[in-house]
């Protein structure tokens, strides 16, 4: 921080001062947002963004909340504008926590439909998460390692899979979900993952009607749905409706694959 010289450099000092506070009013938005106050985190944002002197990063951060706010009250337009803002100022260099707060934003746009600007941001978000991989820090390598296996989750399952785009949903997850949650040891993140690629194999085989194909497709998902149980044995007593599910999962599968014979 600037301290002020003989000569009385004040107004720089109040400069800096004040952005300090607009970050950290930005965290207090966030805060207010997870405690369900979110008229309030909106009109901190909107301070911080129309009346203070604040950073880049901390306005970036502000219209990423606006965004998901909007998205919520199903107010497409602004939501996206803000949305623009956020990924045109957030740096390429920004921290594992402000990226955060723009996936967030990139998945709220994808669940109203949104899905062009989802992946124009959310492929924003996987860039600077492989650039924080390459942190000397290894706690910012395991973090970015983790976000960047969740954001490649959110680009399959909200993104690529509701287009039917099966196979890249398929590559997305097998290259770079899942290395990357088995590196970090993210099991159930892992379950989820194996559980997302028996659902895409499904969907080839039901869209299908070649026999080899969907022989091919089903085998396949009846092995990612096995891999998703075993993981979700693990933490059954955490997760029991998991277990279930998969269980009826398998045996739908098998089913299927039972009237092909």
């Amino acid at each position: 921080m600037n301290n002020p010289d003989d000569d009385g450099n004040w107004q720089l000092s109040i400069n800096e001062l004040q952005a300090i506070k607009a970050e950290a009013d930005v965290y207090i938005g966030w805060n207010l947002w997870k405690m369900q106050k979110k008229d309030e985190a909106a009109s901190i944002w909107r301070e911080v963004i129309f009346g203070t002197i604040a950073n880049d990063v901390a306005k970036a951060s502000a219209h990423a909340g606006l965004g998901i706010y909007y998205a919520e009250k199903g107010n497409k337009e602004v939501a996206l504008e803000h949305a623009q803002f956020a990924q045109d100022l957030l740096p390429e260099d920004a921290t594992a926590n402000q990226n955060k707060n723009l996936n967030a934003c990139g998945i709220a746009l994808a669940k109203i439909g949104e899905l062009e600007k989802a992946e124009e941001i959310l492929l924003k978000v996987a860039r600077i998460n492989e650039q924080l991989m390459k942190s000397d820090d290894p706690e910012i390598v395991r973090e970015a390692t983790h976000q960047r296996g969740k954001n490649g989750y959110n680009l399959a399952s909200l993104v690529y899979i509701p287009q039917e785009r099966f196979y890249e949903a398929i590559k997305e997850l097998e290259e770079e979900v899942i290395p990357r949650y088995k590196a970090v040891g993210a099991e159930t993140d892992l379950a989820a993952a194996y559980h997302r690629i028996a659902e895409v194999n499904e969907k080839i085989a039901e869209g299908d009607s070649h026999s080899t194909v969907n022989t091919v497709a089903l085998n396949l998902a009846l092995s990612a749905e096995k891999k998703s149980l075993s993981l979700w044995q693990k933490y059954q007593e955490d997760a029991p409706g998991r277990v279930e599910t998969a269980m009826e999962n398998i045996k739908r599968i098998e089913n299927k694959m039972g009237e092909q014979e």
